[in-house]
């Protein structure tokens, strides 16, 4: 699902807006003063959550989860990495294949990774909106200009946790 994929990567922009999308060194992902987080977005019924781990290793794992009215609508997992001189979105939606997505560009506040062999979105857009909250926008291709939707997160506990 296009908004899970956009959900579970919101962080990125405001994680990871910093890096430069040509740093060839992993450890650059220990750099960012805000390490780790969880975003919730509440709409009609649906509620979506995300966590991401601090970077470590030269990696960053997120998860996510959408329950609507009450039960589990979809899943994800996720990695940030650093491939051939480039920072990588990995994503894995409910089990299906795993398309990576590409920074085009680590401009802060921007944050912005392609795919253009991906059939929808090809292109994710993060800016974050205040310490808070932030925008997550999806293009369904690259070279749109509209997005095809704008998704709000606003930060929170992080969800799940017993302690």
């Amino acid at each position: 699902d296009v908004m899970n994929r956009v959900r579970l990567a919101f962080l990125l922009a405001v994680t990871l807006a910093p890096l430069s999308p040509q740093s060839t060194d992993a450890q650059s992902l220990e750099a960012p003063a805000f390490m780790e987080s969880c975003l919730v977005q509440d709409s009609g019924g649906v509620r979506s959550e995300e966590i991401w781990l601090a970077p470590a290793g030269g990696i960053m794992l997120g998860m996510a989860r959408v329950v609507r009215t009450g039960r589990p609508a979809s899943w994800e997992s996720g990695l940030v990495h650093i491939a051939d001189g480039t920072l990588v979105l990995s994503e894995s939606p409910s089990g299906q294949p795993t398309p990576d997505f590409t920074s085009a560009e680590a401009t802060a506040p921007t944050l912005r990774f392609e795919n253009r062999t991906h059939n929808v979105p090809q292109t994710i857009e993060y800016r974050p909106e205040g310490p808070d909250a932030g925008h997550a926008r999806a293009f369904r291709a690259y070279q749109d200009v509209e997005p095809a939707f704008v998704v709000t997160f606003e930060r929170a506990a992080c969800p799940g946790l017993s302690t």
